[in-house]
């Protein structure tokens, strides 16, 4: 998916200001009311935002959109529905290189559930256990991983299929 225009900078303002209210999103963008509803409800039918009604309420971004604005607007949809997998990564230890990770695979539509890390001579072992793996998907997100030493995605013992 690549997000970009009004849509992009509307994502952007509900993403650094979540909670705000559409009358607010209009005001700032300089839209109409009616022009700003289409587009929530666009942006709503991508799961990219939910609104909340009434006292309180407003327009809250999703992880999705979190990471969509992070990655600059440019995201890869993936068919949701992939498989349940534990995921074993080995990389050279480095500053940032979890977060790195954890990005791809929400690129790739990875769901994490649990996670386990630990660092033997410079070299971090990062197992986790996920759902929503579609096993192409998430080697090719982490294929250009800094450091990356080793990749193996398993299916849990008992699942069959």
């Amino acid at each position: 998916m690549h997000l970009r225009g009004r849509a992009r900078d509307i994502l952007k303002l509900v993403v650094e200001n979540p909670g705000t209210t559409v009358s607010e999103l209009a005001q700032r963008l300089g839209l109409h009311r009616s022009t700003m509803d289409r587009y929530i409800k666009i942006l709503k039918d991508l799961g990219l935002v939910r609104t909340k009604p009434g006292r309180g309420g407003g327009v809250y971004p999703t992880c999705d959109s979190v990471v969509l604005v992070r990655s600059e607007g440019r995201v890869r949809l993936v068919r949701r529905g992939g498989s349940r997998a534990r995921i074993t990564v080995k990389a050279k230890d480095r500053p940032g290189l979890l977060a790195d990770v954890s990005e791809r695979f929400a690129r790739a539509g990875v769901n994490i559930l649990e996670t386990e890390l630990q660092v033997v001579d410079g070299i971090a072992v990062m197992r986790f256990e996920a759902e929503n793996v579609v096993h192409e998907e998430v080697l090719r997100e982490l294929r250009g991983l800094k450091g990356l030493r080793e990749l193996r995605i398993e299916r849990p013992r008992g699942e069959g299929g």
